[in-house]
């Protein structure tokens, strides 16, 4: 075979390699035939050719980049600058490994490209794809002609380590997770820090971030993501104190639990409760029976008292155990930028679904005031069977408060209201009376009688205390989370982790001994209006 035959033989390759450069099929055509005739002038010349597709490759490069610059249309960031970057970050030779299609570096050149961190990427970016000299681009960055030089250098250095690692071909395999958070504290002015972590790529900075610092290059290779998004995802969550930057790294500040130690403490926590059954059912029947002598909750069935009898107490518990352990208080958390006083006690780092997930309960106080003038409270809790709904918004919280209030004193509901009704009647808020008519299905009491309810949770809680406290302490101390100790301050989760699902599995073993009997299909939400300008007491500490 003759060097022209070889050389026809290799047209559809030339072609599929013009067209990714031309992105155009007449183009791709005219590129191909003048590649075809230089080659047949340099043949006629004498030229050896001893690896014709190659040399092919190699002519129809010179061509396309002696085109571009008299076709400006060629010269853009998808074609010449691009390959112009694969020449300056890869040594080829006149062999068949230099005619691989460069599509694919382009890519992975494109891509290295947005992994920059800003002050490489940004002088990368102007002089390779929007052709910008360096005076103008020393001008449009405010930095010196040198300074635009040695980071053109650098971050051609850095692509090049990069590119010559198999794996920066494509983003290191990574399976995204989900990171539920859980507080302590007062809201900020926008609902933070609720509001913050609400897209998967600032759960998974916060994540990846966790056990040490890292700077923007590191964070990038792990997530395999631009580093310009990583980047934005820092600024706002180190502006919002999640996290902290020392020179260039940031790290997470706060707790971060995963799925497994979860299922290691929930096991602790069952055997605890197990063991100590018997003495506690005691204390928690007794509270019952007071419970119903005070007629307050005469809209909750048996499951409901036990759940709130459960949650009540250990809600206090909780506190004598921080004061036991010298635990940070809420007076001790930071005031924060946007208003609120709060510490996040833990991050959950999990790859279930957000509804198979059983978080510890939540409970709020919130003073608001209806119609009339008249002021109130409403408590709310939140327990893996106590499901009722509302978001961390207080105003939705505080409007459909108002709403079973005012359908408990008969007042006419506004259009808006009217909507909630659904929603609270399918979550047994609202039920109908025996003539059908819609009325509130949840306790409505005066101070006085929360403030007899309160005095019984305190006795209560000091009961148990008195009677199991020291084994419950003992459990806490024997199986303490460990944390990065960059974190400052550390949240009280790494003791009472231990302690959060104490609610839920004792109110699991008393079904189990047969005095409740939870209708899996049944709704217990647990939730009260106080009368009477009540002044609630925030206890999230």
């Amino acid at each position: 075979m003759n060097d022209v035959q070889e050389m026809i033989k290799h047209i559809d390759y030339l072609y599929r390699i013009a067209y990714t450069k031309t992105n155009d099929s007449h183009d791709a055509d005219d590129l191909v035939q003048e590649t075809c005739l230089n080659t047949l002038k340099a043949i006629n010349n004498g030229a050896v050719i001893h690896n014709m597709k190659a040399y092919l490759l190699r002519v129809l490069n010179n061509t396309f980049y002696h085109l571009a610059n008299k076709i400006s249309k060629y010269y853009t960031m998808d074609n010449n600058n691009i390959y112009e970057m694969i020449d300056l970050t890869h040594s080829h030779t006149d062999t068949e490994e230099c005619s691989i299609d460069k599509t694919e570096e382009a890519k992975a050149i494109r891509r290295e490209i947005s992994h920059l961190c800003k002050i490489y990427r940004e002088v990368m970016v102007q002089f390779y794809m929007e052709s910008k000299d360096i005076l103008t681009i020393s001008k449009n960055l405010n930095i010196s002609e040198g300074t635009v030089k040695s980071r053109l250098s650098a971050g051609r250095k850095l692509m090049k380590e990069r590119l010559s690692d198999n794996e920066s071909y494509s983003s290191k395999s990574y399976s995204p997770h989900k990171l539920l958070m859980n507080f302590f504290g007062t809201f900020g002015l926008n609902g933070e820090p609720y509001n913050v972590i609400n897209s998967a790529l600032d759960q998974n900075v916060l994540i990846t971030a966790y056990q040490k610092p890292l700077t923007m290059d590191e964070l990038t290779d792990f997530l395999g993501v631009a580093t310009f998004y990583i980047e934005e995802s820092v600024d706002k969550l180190v502006r919002h104190e999640f996290m902290k930057r020392v020179k260039n790294k940031v790290y997470t500040n706060f707790l971060i639990i995963d799925d497994k130690i979860v299922e290691e403490k929930h096991k602790v926590q069952k055997q605890y409760v197990d063991e100590t059954f018997d003495e506690a059912i005691k204390i928690f029947n007794d509270l019952v029976k007071e419970y119903k002598t005070l007629k307050v909750f005469d809209k909750f069935n048996d499951v409901q008292i036990y759940i709130y009898a459960f949650g009540s107490v250990f809600h206090l518990v909780r506190i004598y155990i921080k004061e036991a352990l010298k635990l940070i208080k809420f007076q001790d958390y930071p005031d924060r930028l946007d208003g609120g006083k709060w510490l996040i006690y833990s991050g959950y780092n999990t790859q279930k679904n957000e509804s198979d997930v059983l978080l510890p309960y939540s409970y709020r106080v919130d003073d608001f005031t209806a119609v009339q003038s008249e002021e109130l409270s409403i408590e709310v809790w939140k327990t893996h069977f106590g499901k009722i709904t509302y978001n961390n918004n207080f105003q939705t919280i505080a409007e459909k408060a108002k709403i079973l209030y005012n359908l408990y004193m008969g007042y006419d509901l506004s259009i808006k209201q009217m909507q909630y009704i659904p929603e609270l009647m399918k979550f047994g808020l609202i039920v109908n009376d025996h003539e059908n008519k819609k009325i509130a299905n949840i306790p409505i009491i005066t101070a006085s009688d929360y403030s007899k309810l309160l005095e019984l949770k305190q006795a209560y809680a000091k009961k148990y205390m008195d009677c199991l406290g020291e084994k419950l302490i003992d459990m806490i101390k024997q199986n303490i989370i460990s944390y990065p100790e960059h974190i400052k301050p550390v949240s009280c989760g790494t003791h009472m982790v231990n302690a959060d699902r104490l609610i839920h599995l004792s109110i699991l073993k008393t079904a189990e001994e047969k005095i409740i009997k939870i209708n899996e299909k049944t709704n217990y939400p647990l939730c009260m209006i106080i009368k009477k300008n009540y002044s609630a007491t925030h206890m999230f500490n």
